[in-house]
């Protein structure tokens, strides 16, 4: 069986080659190895509650995977999975995504796994309004299983990250629903998008429900980043921004990231926490989390528990 090591090895011959089937690869070879190394100790350390609704549609699910042992309220991470605004859940698998919910967890954080919904149904800006009806829902109701609606990281994860910048940038979110928002976590987001890819293209245009190029791109993230407001809006305390890019992104991630750094660099007068993760593709920094050896699980338990 293929361990952690010889997993990044193939993902370095891929180098920043990305498609569907080098996404089914990496997903086949993770659920073997998180199969393998699961353990009794492992999921004895959450209280995992599956399908809590958010809202009303069948995508406004959640599940919550609490500490076990928790004897006082702890901190809480919202994760929003990728899957190119047309695919992904919770579960992936058997064994993805529940492996960040279980690493956290068994780490004294409540972590909410969120989706949210997506193509051929979902057209513009619904992701945005979904990932702020669940960012209020969790600051409302977390507090029920545990975890510390004054604490709270939310991570978006390609697709995911686009909704949650549209979310935040776009005032899709309520500022009292924002008030416990201590961390925002961008990774291997598409905040714009290249439209000469072809499935690219069909996918926005159908999100965005036009053809033309110029419509679709200002309401990419980025664009609504730079129309935004979020530096002078009336927070308190702003959360602090991470961006990660994986070493072997695609072009047209680290093209989107670095136009994203140019923007808040503008806006801000500072740059954001920009990170390379060395080794690792559009997804397997996240499948990897709780793996031996893993770095993305610690590296995202260090910036929480910093925010707290």
């Amino acid at each position: 069986m293929a361990s952690l090591e010889s997993i990044l090895e193939s993902v370095a011959r891929s180098g920043n080659q990305w498609n569907l089937q080098v996404n089914r690869e990496c997903e086949q070879a993770f659920t073997a190895q998180h199969k393998a190394k699961l353990t009794a100790e492992r999921t004895a350390s959450a209280t995992v509650t599956k399908n809590v609704k958010y809202g009303e549609h069948d995508r406004h699910r959640i599940d919550v995977y609490a500490p076990a042992d928790a004897t006082e309220r702890t901190a809480v991470v919202v994760y929003f999975h990728g899957g190119g605004f047309t695919a992904g859940d919770n579960d992936i698998s058997d064994h993805l995504h529940s492996n960040i919910g279980y690493y956290f967890a068994s780490n004294h954080v409540t972590c909410v796994l969120a989706t949210y919904r997506l193509l051929p149904e979902a057209r513009f800006p619904d992701g945005a309004d979904d990932v702020a009806r669940c960012l209020s829902w969790v600051s409302k109701h977390i507090g029920t299983y545990g975890g510390s609606p004054d604490s709270i990281s939310a991570i978006g994860q390609s697709a995911g990250g686009a909704h949650l910048a549209m979310a935040l940038f776009g005032a899709h979110s309520d500022l009292d629903d924002l008030a416990g928002l201590q961390s925002v976590i961008f990774q291997s987001v598409p905040f714009t998008y290249n439209l000469k890819l072809e499935r690219r293209r069909a996918n926005m245009a159908a999100y965005h429900t036009t053809e033309h190029d110029r419509e679709i791109l200002s309401n990419s993230a980025v664009e609504i980043f730079a129309r935004s407001k979020w530096f002078e809006i009336g927070l308190d305390r702003k959360p602090n921004f991470y961006i990660m890019v994986a070493q072997n992104d695609s072009d047209e991630i680290v093209d989107a990231n670095l136009e994203f750094v140019q923007q808040y660099r503008k806006k801000a007068k500072h740059l954001p926490l920009l990170e390379v993760l060395e080794g690792h593709n559009h997804v397997s920094y996240a499948l990897s989390i709780g793996l031996r050896g893993d770095k993305m699980g610690p590296r995202l338990l260090d910036i929480i528990q910093r925010s707290t």
